[in-house]
C-alpha cells in the first residue's frame, strides 16, 4: 500500500486485522517461520518436496497433487507400449497427479506445507474472518425455506444455482482467459 488515501489506511487498519500486521517487510526466515508456528492466515506459493526420511511413508500415496501436461515420454515402458499399440495419447494431455516435488505450488492449507516447505515465492496475507458467511447463510435459508414450503422451491433452486455458479467462479483458472477476440 504505497499510495493510498488516509481515508482508506482508517478504514483497513479500523476493521481488517491481520496477525502479521506490525511487520511491514517479510524476509523468507519470517515466512518459513510463519508458516511453520501457523500465525500465518492465507496462501504461499511455494516450492515444496517431500523429505528423503520421508519418502517410504509416503510411497503409497504421495502427498503433493498437480496438474501437469504428460506424454507418451512420462509413461513406463508397458503404459507406452499399450499407448502406442491402440493409438491414445499422441499428444500430451493434462492430468492430475501425485507427486513428491512441486514448483510453485498454491498452498492453502498451511498445515501440510510445514514439513516440506523449501522456498516460497509468494505469500498472501487474509484476514483471518469469514467474509462471504452472510452470502452463505442467505443460500442455507433460502434452501430450507424452498424445501418446507414448495411456493418457495423455485427461489431454493435459483439459489443454489448462484451458490454454484460463485462457487464455480472462484477456481476458474483466469490465467486462460487473456486473449479476448
Amino acid at each position: 500500500m504505497k499510495k493510498t488515501s488516509k481515508e482508506l489506511r482508517r478504514f483497513t487498519g479500523s476493521r481488517l486485522r491481520r496477525p502479521l500486521d506490525k511487520i511491514k517487510t517479510l524476509s523468507m526466515e519470517n515466512i518459513l517461520a510463519a508458516v511453520r508456528n501457523e500465525t500465518l492466515f492465507g496462501c504461499v506459493e511455494c516450492n515444496i518436496h517431500v523429505p528423503d526420511n520421508l519418502r517410504d511413508h509416503f510411497q503409497e500415496m504421495c502427498p503433493i497433487f498437480k496438474t501437469i501436461d504428460i506424454s507418451r515420454d512420462d509413461i513406463g515402458k508397458f503404459m507406452k507400449t499399450y499407448a502406442e499399440e491402440n493409438n491414445i495419447m499422441r499428444q500430451p494431455r493434462r492430468s492430475l497427479i501425485g507427486s513428491m516435488v512441486g514448483k510453485k505450488i498454491l498452498a492453502v492449507g498451511n498445515r501440510s506445507v510445514k514439513v516440506i516447505l523449501s522456498a516460497w515465492v509468494t505469500a498472501v496475507e487474509h484476514t483471518p474472518k469469514p467474509c462471504f458467511k452472510p452470502f452463505g447463510d442467505a443460500l442455507s435459508d433460502a434452501r430450507r425455506t424452498g424445501d418446507v414450503d414448495l411456493l418457495k422451491a423455485i427461489i431454493a433452486n435459483t439459489m443454489n444455482l448462484l451458490g454454484n455458479s460463485s462457487y464455480g467462479k472462484t477456481i476458474t483458472n483466469k490465467e486462460r482467459h487473456r486473449q479476448v477476440k
